[in-house]
């Protein structure tokens, strides 16, 4: 049996995550919210992390360095 897929929500305004829980269902995900904007905990929780959501939280090059990419980084700004 593989690992399940990790995602981690840094910061939500919104009270639920029941729509993204929903999504990542489909493909038996780990979702995990984290309320932080602290960079050491962001740190901790999202360098194994497959998926990182932010809202408002801007990631530094610190917090990006540590995450596993395999060489590829994708973002995708929602406007």
């Amino acid at each position: 049996m593989s690992e399940k897929f990790k995602v981690v929500i840094t910061d939500t305004e919104f009270g639920g995550i029941e729509i993204e829980e929903e999504v990542f269902k489909k493909i038996d995900a780990e979702v995990t919210v984290l309320h932080s904007m602290d960079e050491d905990v962001i740190m901790r929780a999202t360098g194994d992390a497959d998926a990182v959501i932010t809202e408002y939280a801007t990631l530094t090059a610190a917090e990006i360095g540590h995450m596993k990419t395999d060489g590829r980084l994708a973002t995708c700004p929602l406007k």
